[in-house]
């Protein structure tokens, strides 16, 4: 990806994912496990500002993302 929808432009990684073009359009391609979100890897089921969706992000008063469901802090954790 370093000549993505023209000569000389770089496309770049963030976290674990790897730099890739596609169409033209550079992005991120990510290991099975990960989701791309904004350009970054991100696990759906655990993370607080991608919770089972990209930009779902669990309330002030979550304390986990289990399974892609924001669990609040009084709920007992699996």
């Amino acid at each position: 990806p370093s000549n993505c929808n023209g000569c000389g432009k770089l496309c770049s990684s963030s976290g674990s994912g790897t730099a890739a073009c596609n169409g033209g359009q550079c992005g991120v391609a990510c290991p099975a496990t990960l989701s791309a979100c904004d350009g970054d890897c991100v696990d759906l089921e655990t993370d607080l500002d991608n919770c089972g969706m990209c930009k779902k992000k669990c309330p002030g008063d979550s304390k986990a993302c289990v399974q892609g469901t924001c669990q609040k802090k009084d709920q007992s954790m699996p």
